[in-house]
């Protein structure tokens, strides 16, 4: 399951990865090695997808509904927003580690379309 991390050409962060870093700040924070690290979050979705590129560094246990260790992630939205903690020059805090929960899947009716 690919990670969509591009930008629509007119949006001011288009072909910059990485660039909500600079725009909120970010990285004056991690230039300071302020990256998360000894930091604990929780993260309660659809799952991870482990074999995301920017999350291979990224340090992640993964629980499904059950408990049981697995949460794999068949929608994506659980990924990407791990991703955005834990992706490798796009996180915000890298060096954290996260508690990966499901608790939403594809099979879940939320939203407009409930």
């Amino acid at each position: 399951m690919p990670l969509p991390v591009s930008l629509p050409p007119s949006h001011p962060g288009s072909g910059r990865a990485g660039w909500h870093l600079v725009d909120l700040g970010i990285d004056i924070l991690h230039n300071q090695n302020v990256t998360g690290a000894g930091i604990r979050v929780a993260v309660i979705d659809t799952g991870v997808y482990r074999e995301c590129p920017v999350l291979q560094h990224a340090a992640i246990e993964a629980y499904d509904r059950d408990g049981h260790a697995g949460g794999d992630d068949h929608h994506g939205h659980g990924t990407s927003m791990i991703a955005i903690l834990l992706g490798e020059g796009i996180g915000v805090c890298p060096d954290a580690h996260v508690l990966s929960m499901v608790g939403a899947s594809r099979s879940d009716q939320t939203g407009p379309e409930a």
